[in-house]
């Protein structure tokens, strides 16, 4: 843990916060603890600190979470026992971004827990980035885990739609939704 926002020693910094800001801390340090990238996070409290490791991220920048309120803060922690891993691809999948998207994917469907894999935020992915997706369910399948993909971009759908691959991969709505589905 490296906290962000102030010198006060780590304990009393937890002591003076509201313990569920203090237990989403603990959870989040655990879970993102073999993580190569630093990832920058803030909660509702205003409370700033750093968790995973030091490696620059393959974009160039720390990782930023902001948890805007307590709410989620709560449904972060009681995701903590359907030991699930959410990924969140951002941008264009492409032949230039495609290998560390493949590199995130695979590790989290070797860590053998539920994958949801949110691509509302691609607005383009090429044949490589279907590749990446395709090789990690497989793995997912042969290791009998579990690869969902979440609110898909209407773009990222076309694309999957027309290799028609919308009918291989298990393809949820919302993230709520793709929960229900691993919890089955």
């Amino acid at each position: 843990m490296t906290p962000l926002d102030s010198a006060e020693p780590a304990a009393e910094q937890l002591a003076a916060r509201p313990k569920r800001s203090a237990a989403l801390q603990n959870f989040l340090e655990n879970a993102l603890r073999d993580l190569p990238w630093r990832v920058v996070i803030s909660d509702w409290t205003g409370h700033t600190y750093a968790a995973g490791g030091s490696e620059a991220h393959w974009c160039g920048q720390d990782l930023r979470v902001a948890i805007k309120t307590e709410a989620a803060g709560s449904d972060l922690l009681r995701l903590d026992g359907m030991r699930f891993l959410e990924r969140f691809l951002e941008g264009d999948v492409d032949l230039q971004s495609s290998p560390d998207a493949r590199k995130v994917l695979l590790d989290c469907v070797g860590r053998k827990r539920p994958v949801l894999v949110d691509l509302s935020a691609v607005g383009y992915i090429d044949s490589s980035g279907v590749a990446s997706l395709v090789e990690s369910l497989q793995t997912a399948k042969k290791s009998g885990n579990t690869l969902v993909l979440v609110a898909v971009s209407e773009g990222a759908m076309r694309v999957l739609q027309l290799a028609r691959l919308d009918k291989v991969f298990t393809i949820c709505d919302t993230v709520e939704d793709g929960l229900k589905q691993v919890r089955q």
